[in-house]
C-alpha cells in the first residue's frame, strides 16, 4: 500500500478524513495525521511518505511551506491540497509545485474516495511505466510479504496490460514471481503447494485463466503468511548468507538478491527486527572474522583484508582500529600477551 499522512488544524475534519474514509480500501495506509506543520515536517524527514494532503492554511502556516518542504525531501511524492478559498493565486499555487488534486472544503468522503481513486490508479500506471517486466517481480514479491494481495495484484495487472503479455511471456513471468516468493519463504523448488501451483500456470490456456489463477494465490498466500513472519526468515538466510561468503564483495543488493528481496524492503526489514542497520551488521561480523584469524599465527596480516572481503587495506585498517581500538597487528600482540599471561 501506498503510504500517506494528513495534516490539518482544524480536530473536526482530521477526524472525519482519519475515520471515515476506509484508507486501506482504497490501496492506501494511513501512517499519520497531524496538526502542526513542523511535527508533519519531522516525519516526512524520517519516514517514507508517498502523499501528502494538506489543509493549505494549517496554524496560521502555509500547507504551500509544508508541501514544498516535502518535496524538498522526497520529490516524488505526490501532494493533494484541501482549501475553503477558491482563490485563484492558491490555484496557480498549486499548479507551480505540481499538486495532484486541489480539493474544496466543505469535503465530503466521497470527493476525497473519488480522488484517492485516481491517484491509487496515477501511481500503479507510473510505476508499471517505470519498472520493467523483471523490475517488478520483487515490487510484487515485497507486497505479497507485506500482506498486502490487492495491490500485488494490481501492479501484475498492469505490467500485463502496458507491456501487451502474451500467454506464453506471462506463464515466464509468472513462474519466476512464484520461484522468489517461494524462495523468500524458505521452501524449496520441490514444495507441493509450488508445483502444483506450476502445473496450474502451465495448464492455463489463457491470459485470464492465469490472472485468475495468480489471483487466487496472491490471496491464499497472504492469509497465509499473516500466521508467519517470513521477514525474519530472509534475515536469518541472509545472516548464513554472510557467514558463508565474508571473503567476497558484498553488498545489500546483493544479500538482498539472494533472499528475493527488493533492497530498501530487506534493508528496512533488517534494521526493523535487528535494531542494527545491514552495514553494522556486515562490518562487525567482518571485524570478528578478522580478530578470530588473527588468532591464528600462520595467517599473514597483510592478508586479512582480503580474507573478510575488503579491496582497501586502508579501509579494513580504519574499521578494525574503529572496532577494537588497535591496529591488527597490535591486538595479535595484545592476544599474545594474554595467552602469555594464561599459560605463565
Amino acid at each position: 500500500m501506498y503510504k500517506m499522512i494528513i495534516v490539518d488544524d482544524e480536530h473536526f475534519i482530521l477526524d472525519q478524513l482519519t475515520n471515515l474514509v476506509d484508507w486501506k480500501s482504497l490501496g492506501f495506509e494511513l501512517s499519520g495525521s497531524f496538526t502542526e506543520v513542523g511535527a508533519a515536517e519531522a516525519f516526512i524527514r524520517s519516514y517514507s511518505v508517498d502523499v501528502l494532503l494538506t489543509d493549505i492554511r494549517v496554524d496560521q502556516d502555509f500547507g504551500f511551506t509544508l508541501a514544498k518542504k516535502a518535496l524538498e525531501t522526497n520529490k516524488n511524492i505526490k501532494i493533494i491540497l484541501i482549501s475553503a478559498y477558491a482563490e485563484f493565486d492558491y490555484a496557480r499555487e498549486a499548479i507551480s509545485i505540481n499538486a495532484f488534486d486541489y480539493l474544496l472544503k466543505p469535503v465530503t468522503v466521497e470527493t476525497v474516495e473519488n480522488c484517492f481513486k485516481k491517484l491509487y490508479d496515477y501511481l500503479n500506471q507510473k510505476q508499471a511505466d517505470l519498472i520493467g517486466a523483471d523490475e517488478a517481480v520483487p515490487q510484487i514479491v515485497n507486497r505479497l510479504h507485506d500482506g498486502d494481495p490487492y495491490t500485488a495484484n494490481r501492479l501484475l495487472e498492469l505490467i500485463v496490460e502496458y507491456r501487451h503479455m502474451d500467454t506464453d511471456s506471462l506463464k515466464t513471468f509468472v513462474q519466476s514471481i512464484l520461484t522468489r516468493v517461494y524462495s523468500a519463504s524458505g521452501a524449496s523448488a520441490s514444495d507441493p503447494k509450488l508445483t502444483d501451483l506450476r502445473g496450474e500456470i502451465e495448464h492455463c490456456g489463457t491470459v485470464a485463466e492465469m490472472m485468475h489463477a495468480m489471483s487466487r494465490f496472491m490471496y491464499s498466500f497472504t492469509t497465509e503468511i499473516s500466521k508467519q513472519d517470513y521477514g525474519m526468515f530472509a534475515i536469518e538466510k541472509a545472516k548464513e548468507f554472510i557467514n558463508g561468503h565474508i571473503s567476497d564483495d558484498l553488498s545489500l543488493e546483493i544479500v538482498a538478491e539472494h533472499v528475493a528481496l527488493n533492497p530498501d524492503y530487506f534493508s528496512r526489514a533488517f534494521k526493523q527486527r535487528t535494531g542494527e542497520k545491514f552495514i553494522d551488521y556486515l562490518c562487525r561480523v567482518r571485524i570478528q572474522k578478522a580478530i578470530g584469524l588473527l588468532a591464528d599465527p600462520a595467517v599473514k596480516i597483510g592478508m586479512l583484508p582480503q580474507m573478510v572481503g575488503y579491496h582497501s587495506r586502508g579501509r579494513f585498517y580504519s574499521m578494525f582500529f574503529k572496532a577494537t581500538g588497535y591496529s591488527p597487528a597490535d591486538f595479535r600482540a595484545h592476544l599474545r600477551r594474554m595467552n602469555s599471561d594464561e599459560t605463565g
